[in-house]
């Protein structure tokens, strides 16, 4: 009886390729341990306001102090703007200006980005432009917003509104931004960890290399400036000692 041998193939797998440093993952884990943390303690400090306000006889005029609310905001915005400009495509020949006046810019990045990601609401380009020029400009840089709009932080507010009416003011809802944030964070650690998103973790490298080294061509452009003065070039010198200008 003939003896039959079967032919087997060894099937190769190709690992996917990932910058070695993962330097998204890393700045999503350096974020994670600052902003997150810094977030949810100033979430934490609003509820504990909430729970005094509610021992405070009705019409009091101190409800509502001390809840942190625009330290929150802004710091959400800060958020929003790192994590835009870093999820940006065009920083091969724009990293220099989105660094210098690319805020409005980055949160648009941001919102296009998670804008058809699920469980993420649409937030248009249109509700960042308004938002950015009545409530993020005036709480980042004259500390309330004009015209009887408002900012508001409360443990009802929903999670799914950009804006709420509060007694006939139209107020930036701080829940949904924060909560929003910490959403988006979660979710970018979540794809930069996962080794077969091997293109966007590429991309992510790629444009911290481009932000790093714009960063420093501002930095170099400064120092070397003819406006710039001696004591003003010392202290740079004095500041960042290993630094080549």
């Amino acid at each position: 009886m003939p003896e039959h041998s079967e032919s087997t193939t060894t099937k190769t797998t190709t690992s996917p390729v990932i910058p070695a440093s993962n330097k998204g993952l890393g700045f999503m884990t350096t974020l994670k341990k600052y902003t997150v943390t810094d977030i949810n303690n100033l979430i934490k400090v609003a509820i504990d306001s909430e729970s005094e306000d509610e021992k405070k006889s009705e019409g009091d005029v101190t409800i509502g102090d001390g809840r942190c609310t625009t330290a929150l905001a802004s710091l959400c915005f800060a958020a929003i703007e790192q994590l835009g400009l870093l999820l940006r495509s065009d920083l091969s020949t724009q990293a220099m200006n989105a660094l210098k006046k690319g805020n409005r810019d980055n949160a648009l990045s941001f919102f296009n980005y998670f804008r058809n990601k699920p469980g993420f609401v649409s937030v248009s380009d249109n509700e960042v432009n308004a938002m950015y020029t009545v409530f993020r400009n005036k709480i980042t840089h004259n500390l309330f917003p004009k015209h009887n709009l408002g900012i508001a932080q409360n443990k009802l507010n929903p999670t799914n509104q950009l804006v709420i009416n509060i007694n006939g003011s139209i107020s930036l809802n701080v829940n949904f931004i924060s909560n929003y944030v910490l959403s988006a964070l979660a979710y970018l650690e979540s794809q930069l960890g996962n080794i077969n998103n091997t293109g966007f973790i590429a991309q992510m490298d790629s444009n911290i290399q481009l932000i790093e080294s714009a960063e420093e061509t501002i930095l170099k452009n400064q120092y070397n400036n003819n406006t710039t003065s001696t004591s003003e070039k010392a202290i740079f010198t004095q500041w960042l000692p290993n630094f080549q200008f």
